[in-house]
């Protein structure tokens, strides 16, 4: 039986303040990157990329990634971009309530089990909207 640990530092630690949020969000180490590519056959992230990544897709140019923030540069980041959003009233799901419904609608349609019973394995026609 073999145990893989995405990290080799002690759980204790995980809770002290100078714990990062790169260690704790970024993924495994370099040791347990090893050990997984090994088992699934590859010695490498490169060679596990190439025999994955069809080669007519597959960019050869570096990224362009802005340089990695801290968890708090990164809070406020994201809070200005939501304080970009505007607050609209949402009309979806409010219901057709104190209306009067004709029976031969509620008969034909809203009681009507072919609307909501799947007729596919998948997916229900009320589900569609």
């Amino acid at each position: 039986r073999r145990a893989i640990h995405s990290t080799s530092i002690l759980s204790a630690d995980a809770l002290d303040m100078a714990d990062t949020f790169s260690r704790r969000h970024v993924g495994p180490n370099d040791e347990d990157t090893k050990l997984m590519l090994q088992s699934i056959g590859f010695d490498s992230l490169d060679s596990l990329v190439s025999a994955t990544v069809p080669s007519n897709i597959l960019s050869s140019k570096p990224l362009s990634l802005q340089p990695a923030m801290s968890e708090s540069e990164a809070l406020t980041a994201i809070g200005k971009m939501a304080n970009k959003n505007k607050v609209m009233k949402s009309y979806i799901g409010m219901g057709y309530y104190d209306t009067i419904v004709p029976n031969v609608i509620l008969r034909n349609m809203l009681e009507n089990p072919g609307w909501y019973t799947a007729y596919t394995p998948y997916q229900a026609e009320i589900a569609q909207g």
